[in-house]
């Protein structure tokens, strides 16, 4: 469990990637190398939300996650500073 300074961020459960993750990374940004470069670090957000950092401390704490878990899927969402015009683009479901 981490958390941030970075909004996206706030509150979020990193993990190792894999080649099926490392691809679909690869497809969706490679098109965009020449504007902007992304460094790909796979996690799960839990919040959206500005928090100082002892609360995000302190949630975190309070959060216990398994060591290991199994991501079946994966979904890229085109963001809108209003939350509720957020879209689902594409769902990518994974080998089980």
């Amino acid at each position: 469990m981490s958390y941030s300074d970075v909004f996206w961020k706030t509150l979020f459960v990193e993990f190792q990637p894999n080649k099926q993750l490392t691809r679909i990374n690869k497809k969706l940004t490679e098109p965009l190398d020449s504007i902007s470069k992304y460094e790909f670090i796979p996690h799960v957000s839990l919040i959206y939300k500005k928090m100082n950092p002892d609360e995000q401390e302190k949630l975190a704490l309070s959060i216990s996650i398994k060591n290991n878990f199994k991501v079946t899927g994966m979904w890229i969402q085109k963001f809108h500073e209003d939350i509720d015009k957020w879209r689902i683009v594409k769902k990518y479901e994974f080998i089980k």
